[in-house]
């Protein structure tokens, strides 16, 4: 659904892909983290939140504050709270915001927020298999480049799946 500004969930595939190969500066500082006024701090939410200010729609995520959220668990519970997530085994798609947690199979509080740009489906013998192509920030890339904005694969459904929750916003 488009709204007034004309922004879509393209809109802020775009802007978060332009993003990919930022890289953090000394103790977690970043340009997400300095606009949300909490610099030094982990910043995977502030960059989604800066991601949804860039296209307009910060009015979308706007849980703490008009900017959005800061950290992945308020988000999290907030969206949970008001039955805002996405029901299990939902389909998923780009523009999607995922909520991570730190290992695979875990339902422990989400560590990180990601942005899904591109779903894939498969099977792996017999189980079905979700693949999200994400925008991920405050993280580190393949091959241990530094800690930054990157590009990653998620397992969204099937076996080894770090996704928690998926937030669809109302574009």
């Amino acid at each position: 659904m488009e709204n007034d500004t004309g922004a879509k969930a393209k809109d802020l595939i775009d802007v978060a892909i332009k993003e990919v190969g930022y890289r953090e500066k000394i103790n977690n500082g970043s340009k997400y983290a300095s606009w949300f006024g909490l610099d030094n701090n982990p910043y995977s939410a502030m960059f989604v939140s800066w991601c949804f200010a860039m296209i307009g729609r910060s009015d979308l995520i706007a849980v703490t504050s008009e900017k959005g959220f800061a950290s992945p668990k308020i988000g999290y519970d907030h969206f949970l709270k008001n039955d805002l997530l996405l029901k299990k085994n939902s389909a998923v798609k780009p523009g999607d915001i995922l909520f991570i947690a730190q290992k695979a199979n875990s339902r422990h509080f989400p560590l990180s927020v990601a942005v899904a740009t591109k779903v894939r489906k498969g099977w792996v013998g017999r189980k079905r298999l979700v693949i999200a192509s994400t925008v991920e920030a405050d993280c580190w890339g393949e091959f241990g480049e530094p800690k930054g904005v990157h590009r990653k694969l998620r397992v969204v459904e099937g076996f080894g799946s770090s996704v928690i929750g998926v937030f669809r916003p109302n574009y």
